[in-house]
């Protein structure tokens, strides 16, 4: 039987009751992956979780149905980042309203849930994660499954965007070349600076394979700035936002009343939305990814230069 994980509440941008299951596949699929089924659209058309499906970069990241250009699903990417880290790649995600519901701006009841059902998958390298501090998250995985195909970056790929925004896959040095039975190690850096905003600049780095990986990434809230608040409110962009699901910053500091979850919060959760990002290319990525100043944007343009080119990658099974 396939095991479901329901979620239900407020969407970001929309302000909207958004609700969504998903269903896990436990058996061989004719076209394995995940896809969104737009439940309020005639015939509830699918849309692959693919870079190919990507319309929109603005605050978040937006899927659409290639054939109906009015079916579309946004704020995706904190969802996928839980996925990609309990090893779920072959789901059906039922979605009711225009977005995934933010729940508390992070990845942790994502994957809270999938834990309780039972969705995360075994994989060949056994970590736990403690963020009892933070949920009730434990026990969960972080290195992806070992029945599912996984990519290879085989050579160097660069992208880079306006505003000294810049992006990089590069290739594990693998000690043995057979890549038989190999598990997936998917490492970051990234440079986050917004010293304009009196934030420290940081670089931070993770393993997939970590021990710490879920509880530095997946604890980590979406976050604005006061100064934007008003700008954003009237754009229509937050309408669901608040300090229940996002750290507010004001002079460098959170105006939340229990403060960050972790240190450097706001980088940690660029982060998580790299990770959810890079799901995009359809694959467990194996490889190293950097980015200064990452975004929506950087993260996608990088997926689609990746998958750009076969020489690229190498699909290992």
């Amino acid at each position: 039987m396939n095991k479901i994980a329901v979620f239900k509440g407020i969407g970001l941008h929309s302000g909207s009751l958004c609700i969504c299951r998903v269903i896990q596949n436990n058996t061989p699929a004719p076209h394995p992956g995940i896809f969104f089924k737009l439940q309020d659209h005639p015939n509830a058309p699918l849309v692959p979780a693919l870079h190919t499906s990507v319309t929109s970069t603005n605050y978040s990241t937006t899927l659409q149905c290639l054939k109906n250009p009015n079916a579309s699903v946004s704020t995706v990417e904190h969802l996928l980042s839980a996925m990609y880290m309990c090893n779920i790649y072959d789901a059906i995600v039922e979605v009711e309203g225009p977005e995934i519901p933010i729940l508390d701006g992070s990845s942790l009841e994502f994957i809270e849930s999938f834990r309780n059902v039972g969705m995360i998958r075994p994989s060949n390298v056994s970590s736990v994660s403690n963020v009892s501090s933070v949920s009730n998250v434990s026990n969960v995985s972080n290195a992806a499954a070992s029945n599912f195909p996984f990519l290879k970056v085989c050579q160097p790929i660069n992208v880079r965007l306006e505003n000294e925004t810049t992006g990089w896959f590069l290739p594990h040095v693998n000690i043995a070349t057979n890549t038989t039975n190999q598990t997936p190690r998917l490492t970051l850096s990234i440079d986050v600076d917004f010293t304009h905003r009196k934030l420290p600049r940081r670089i931070i780095s993770a393993s997939s394979t970590d021990f710490d990986f879920i509880d530095q990434v997946a604890s980590a809230r979406t976050f604005t700035f006061k100064e934007d608040y008003d700008a954003l409110v009237k754009a229509g962009l937050v309408g669901g936002g608040s300090m229940d699901n996002a750290v507010l910053y004001e002079n460098g500091a959170p105006l939340n009343t229990n403060g960050l979850r972790i240190e450097h919060e706001h980088a940690w959760h660029k982060m998580l939305d790299c990770v959810g990002d890079l799901m995009l290319a359809g694959y467990p990525i194996d490889g190293h990814y950097h980015a200064v100043k990452p975004g929506h944007t950087l993260n996608v343009a990088m997926v689609k230069e990746l998958m750009s080119n076969e020489t690229n990658y190498e699909i290992c099974y």
